[in-house]
């Protein structure tokens, strides 16, 4: 794995110019251990593009999983995110699909949460995607408090709705 922002904002991984980000269907994968949240935010997944900071965001905000859509449509999953923080490795995914608006979240394989948000809505292509940290900005804007803290084993970004099974393996 990857250890990311033991102290500060020493740590990201970007990929720009993402011509094929998934537009209307998504599923991502994360695997990560941490022992906590280091400032205000606990980052999984940040995708900027121009004129859009958040238009796709999954971070922890403290309480609850908050997953950001198009720069403006959020849902907040009542998931309390502290057990997972153990160190221990921990798999964590979401689902969205644009037609219905179905958003699920799963951690270890298990469904947790389901609800709708930014039904019929389209992400843009051609942007930034950052694992370590919130893009204020296209490739930037980083801050300390806005970060992951913690070991990153692997990350997955599908264009389509992976099945609980799929997730799983």
């Amino acid at each position: 794995g990857v250890r990311f922002n033991q102290t500060d904002t020493n740590g990201v991984g970007l990929a720009d110019n993402i011509t094929d980000f998934p537009s209307t269907q998504l599923s991502y994968e994360i695997t990560f251990a941490s022992d906590g949240i280091l400032g205000s935010q606990q980052i999984f997944a940040s995708y900027a593009v121009t004129g859009s900071s958040n238009e796709f965001l999954v971070y922890d905000n403290g309480g609850n999983l908050r997953v950001i859509l198009n720069d403006g449509s959020g849902l907040d999953i009542p998931v309390d995110m502290s057990p997972f923080y153990d160190g221990a490795p921990q798999t964590m995914a979401v689902t969205w699909d644009s037609a219905s608006g179905d958003l699920r979240f799963f951690m270890n394989g298990a469904e947790l949460f389901n609800g709708t948000v930014a039904s019929g809505v389209t992400l843009d292509q051609g942007g930034t995607f950052a694992l370590g940290q919130d893009q204020d900005a296209l490739g930037g804007g980083f801050s300390p408090s806005q970060n992951f803290n913690g070991t990153i084993y692997g990350a997955s970004l599908y264009g389509d709705i992976r099945t609980p099974s799929e997730i799983l393996n």
